[in-house]
């Protein structure tokens, strides 16, 4: 039995609330900024932006602490995302620079792509209504990330601000995973989790696991 929408949200939700109280109980130092990361992914797919921001915020610290450069870009150019969903232009403003300075030093093409459709529109945030010339500018860019999510979240903000992005690519289950809205999943494991005493996230995510195998 496929699960809605709604249903992964929740079942990611629990996932996330799970690790993170794994990581209090044992100080999982090392998978903190990525719980807080994809927490803030999370939010953000619930239109939570402020939640999403305090996420991203904590993963761009510990990632800057323990001087991650990859963490660092991926935290920092979906911090600059929750900010421009919610129009915090002055925030922005002073974070802008600084994300695309660790871009120059490592950032992936998707993710570089990803960085200056932000920056670009950014800087049209004044206008209501695009010239063809700057559409066209951040279409391009916009058709050259080859990431669902990414896209879907870039077409909000454009439609936040009064313009328009293409239909977002389809997303592409990853092959093997438990569940598809994140690959993650797979790797849980299921027996030992159940072990874990006096916990509501253990029994949701036990009936959520048990409802994938009905037909």
């Amino acid at each position: 039995m496929a699960l809605h929408r709604e249903e992964k949200l929740e079942l990611a939700q629990a996932v996330f609330d799970l690790a993170m109280l794994f990581d209090q109980r044992h100080n999982l130092t090392r998978y903190k900024a990525g719980i807080h990361n994809n927490s803030g992914v999370l939010a953000l797919e619930m239109a939570d932006y402020a939640r999403a921001r305090k996420h991203f915020e904590q993963a761009l610290d510990i990632r800057h602490k323990d001087s991650h450069l990859p963490g660092q870009v991926t935290a920092g150019t979906n911090l600059l995302l929750s900010l421009f969903l919610q129009k915090e232009w002055e925030t922005f403003e002073r974070l802008v620079d600084r994300v695309g300075r660790l871009h120059a030093r490592h950032g992936s093409d998707l993710l570089r792509r990803y960085y200056d459709w932000l920056h670009r529109a950014y800087a049209l945030r004044e206008q209501s209504s695009l010239s063809q010339e700057q559409q066209a500018d951040l279409e391009y860019l916009y058709t050259s990330i080859d990431d669902h999510f990414i896209q879907v979240f870039l077409a909000q903000a454009a439609t936040n601000m009064h313009w328009s992005m293409p239909t977002p690519i389809p997303e592409t289950p990853k092959p093997g995973a438990t569940i598809d809205i994140r690959p993650y999943f797979s790797f849980c494991d299921w027996e030992q989790l159940a072990k874990v005493k006096n916990s509501d996230i253990v029994t949701l995510l036990e009936q959520k696991q048990h409802s994938l195998s009905k037909p």
